[in-house]
């Protein structure tokens, strides 16, 4: 005889929501939620305007050293870049 878990909601735990059994995150019915990637979309904005905001003239000059950097390095670095959000996603979420 087995026995089948039904999920019926969010768990939540001190204000943030938890996978429900199985992995699954998100609607029931499977649909993505825009307003966390609107969020996302959102905070990336924000975090990249900070930098010429606070000091333009660094931010000149980084863009003239990374532009004689050649394009290995640069996808070494995209790659890493792209390696290192992956994992603070999945440690987060």
């Amino acid at each position: 005889m087995t026995t089948q878990r039904t999920f019926s909601g969010p768990i939540v735990t001190c204000g943030m929501q938890q996978d429900a059994p199985g992995g699954h995150r998100g609607s029931p019915d499977g649909e993505m939620n825009w307003a966390d990637l609107l969020a996302a979309c959102a905070l990336v904005l924000v975090i990249e305007g900070m930098l010429p905001f606070m000091n333009p003239g660094y931010l000149r000059r980084m863009l003239e050293t990374v532009s004689q950097l050649d394009d290995r390095t640069l996808r070494v670095a995209g790659l890493v870049s792209m390696l290192s959000g992956i994992t603070l996603l999945y440690l987060v979420r």
